[in-house]
């Protein structure tokens, strides 16, 4: 089963046989530790508390990152105005000089413009995201990016090239030590071969990965991953 992951995540995923129609549900997860993903968020007192700094009218970092969560925060449900959301932090980022901030918000702009089929747009927002993270050398925002890359071929059924970038996503994840989110673009990449039909190389990319769970100590998704291969 494939899962379009998106950066924030707070669980790791088993990726059984992927389906086609789970393409749609490009926003479902989550990555950890304050990295964002198009998911409503549990109460409406969050959304207030953003929208309360937003219409602080202030120009700073923190109506940026407000504009950026609310972002993700409505995503799932209303995407014209997430897309609003992060046209105005990314603006306003511009405005500051803020460069980690516009790549922010030029990566949330990929996501909802991928949900939405726009690719073109997307790929042009995800070279602006890409451009400045390597800039200001963050290879974890770069690594983000590659998974976006993934997510967008994959959502054009081009499951060569989104291969390719999940495969350049956990590598670089792994570079970094980061196992959780290298794990989590491994299983991207070992679902996008299954669907391809290269199940031999699907297997095989499932055993690399069961020993890096093992070596990470994750027992359980170990023991969850041994079951797809038997």
């Amino acid at each position: 089963m494939h899962q379009v992951v998106r950066y924030k995540i707070t669980t790791k995923y088993n990726i059984m046989q992927p389906s086609k129609w789970l393409a749609g549900v490009i926003s479902v997860l989550l990555l950890c530790a304050h990295a964002g993903v198009l998911t409503a968020q549990p109460a409406d007192a969050f959304k207030d508390s953003l929208l309360r700094v937003v219409q602080s009218g202030k120009a700073d970092t923190a109506t940026i990152n407000a504009l950026i969560e609310l972002g993700y925060h409505v995503g799932a449900t209303d995407a014209a105005a997430a897309e609003t959301y992060a046209r105005r932090a990314a603006l306003l980022a511009a405005s500051q000089k803020h460069a980690l901030y516009r790549g922010d918000a030029a990566y949330l702009l990929a996501g909802i413009y991928v949900n939405l089929t726009r690719f073109a747009e997307a790929a042009l927002v995800l070279d602006t995201a890409e451009l400045i993270f390597a800039g200001i050398k963050r290879p974890d925002k770069l690594a983000r990016v590659y998974n976006e890359r993934g997510n967008m071929y994959y959502m054009q059924s081009n499951l060569i090239k989104a291969a390719e970038w999940y495969q350049q996503s956990a590598k670089a994840f792994g570079a970094l030590g980061d196992t959780t989110r290298e794990l989590i673009a491994f299983q991207n990449l070992i679902s996008t071969v299954a669907e391809s039909k290269q199940y031999e190389k699907a297997i095989a990319l499932s055993q690399t990965m069961l020993q890096r769970l093992l070596a990470a100590g994750d027992t359980a998704q170990a023991s969850r991953n041994w079951h797809t291969l038997i």
